[in-house]
């Protein structure tokens, strides 16, 4: 799409929505919105006031650090920044060839305050032209030299941007490529008739990966009277080369790279998958009544929240059913000889009945800090809205299951901890789909 064709879509203002800003400047990128780990930036160590407190929103990170930069000498502050938008960047993942930032957003910027932003929702169309996603993927057979001669292999492929050439995977012959044009038109067939308004698109990886996402005002409900507004999305994320094209229903839009690879880890096993194999658009109009049984699975979200509102519980046994499911020592094994837990008639030397009892004890420890996290995301204002009920008790297991200790956060800092840590942060989805059909279980007594 040229410049001049772009500035006359940008100069009109198409089904009540316009353009508000435009930012293609990925160097400009708000580095400090979105960060999760302060240790990112360069000198932390030095200066410990730049570090991130518990709890503290980016408005508020931001306004501080930008305060405490000017204070401190300007070499170290602009090694700082630079390291910031590095990180930032890398983050984002948002594709800018040919100077253009290939993402559009609805309402308000994405953290990173890159690309287009509407002043509501937009079409599909808008956000093929507006954020020229509408690149197409070509497949050609590779080559290769042997004895001089270039031979082109009947077996492996290349997945090409037209527009510029660039490489972005290698596929074998079976493969068959899905154009975000009709990626997009899919969607629109499904979507439309839920009332779907679309709120982000754009371009990651150089081009090897696009996402969508919608919201669907009409199944977003409240709970309880501090009115706890549960929002509804669905996803759309295409990869070119590896793996398949997803369509799920997620809790928020995706803005960059980061929220993105969140959504796809958080909703494994949800929506639909459409791998790039045989008659793509035959499987994607088989596959609309699915994607259309998935987002009515907002509704069915909808009646356990308020089932889980209306049940009374006590929090601890509930904590303890779920942590019961999703670790490795349960409740009745916190106490007790360690050993008692192994089986009797296996023999074991001394070494291995030592290592033995400080596995149970580590796991007992992490047990505790588990626990221990989610009863005071429990006790706190986040999850004060149904407090006493299965409501408030769920939303603090899966609050440390994305960001406390039942991701395996702040646990500890050696090898083993960090190992605990990946495997959990793993299965952090799994542990959430335990934490809420535990929940409903006990809605049914």
């Amino acid at each position: 799409m040229s410049w001049d064709i772009l500035d006359a879509v940008i100069a009109n203002t198409v089904n009540g929505s316009s353009v508000v800003s435009r930012n293609d400047d990925v160097g400009s990128i708000n580095w400090v919105r979105g960060m999760s780990d302060p240790g990112e930036m360069i000198a932390c160590g030095a200066y410990q006031q730049l570090r991130r407190a518990n709890g503290e929103s980016d408005r508020d990170y931001q306004e501080r650090i930008e305060t405490l930069l000017r204070d401190i000498p300007a070499e170290h502050a602009a090694k700082i920044r630079a390291a910031g938008v590095k990180a930032a960047q890398e983050r984002a993942q948002l594709d800018a060839t040919g100077g253009m930032v290939r993402a559009i957003f609805a309402g308000k910027p994405a953290w990173h305050e890159l690309g287009v932003t509407m002043s509501d929702v937009f079409t599909s169309k808008q956000a093929l032209d507006l954020a020229g996603l509408d690149i197409e993927i070509l497949k050609v057979p590779m080559s290769y030299d042997y004895q001089g001669r270039s031979i082109v292999s009947k077996e492996t492929f290349a997945l090409v941007r037209a527009d510029t050439g660039a490489f972005l995977a290698s596929v074998g012959k079976r493969y068959q490529t899905l154009q975000t044009r009709d990626a997009f038109d899919f969607v629109d067939g499904v979507f439309a008739e839920h009332g779907a308004r679309y709120e982000s698109a754009g371009m990651l990886y150089g081009g090897q990966q696009v996402f969508l996402s919608a919201h669907f005002p009409r199944y977003d409900f409240a709970i309880g009277k501090a009115s706890d507004t549960q929002a509804a999305f669905a996803t759309l994320v295409n990869k070119h080369g590896d793996g398949a094209c997803r369509f799920f229903p997620s809790e928020y839009r995706a803005e960059c790279a980061n929220t993105t690879a969140a959504l796809l880890r958080d909703n494994r096993g949800k929506g639909l998958s459409i791998r790039h194999t045989g008659d793509i658009k035959a499987k994607i109009r088989q596959g609309q009544e699915a994607l259309g049984i998935a987002i009515q699975g907002f509704s069915d979200y909808k009646d356990g929240a308020e089932a889980m509102y209306r049940t009374e519980c006590k929090p601890m046994e509930y904590f303890d059913g779920v942590l019961d499911m999703v670790l490795d020592i349960t409740k009745a094994e916190m106490t007790g000889d360690p050993l008692a837990l192994f089986d009797a008639a296996v023999a074991m030397t001394e070494a291995q009945k030592e290592a033995a009892a400080a596995k149970v004890e580590r796991d007992r420890e992490k047990r505790a800090a588990i626990l221990a996290d989610i009863y005071a995301r429990h006790e706190s204002e986040r999850c004060a809205n149904g407090r006493g009920t299965l409501w408030s008790a769920f939303n603090a297991v899966t609050e440390s299951a994305d960001h406390g200790a039942l991701a395996g956060r702040q646990i500890g800092e050696n090898k083993a901890d960090r190992r605990f840590e990946s495997i959990m942060y793993g299965r952090a989805a799994e542990i959430k789909e335990t934490a809420y059909t535990s929940a409903l279980a006990l809605t049914a007594r």
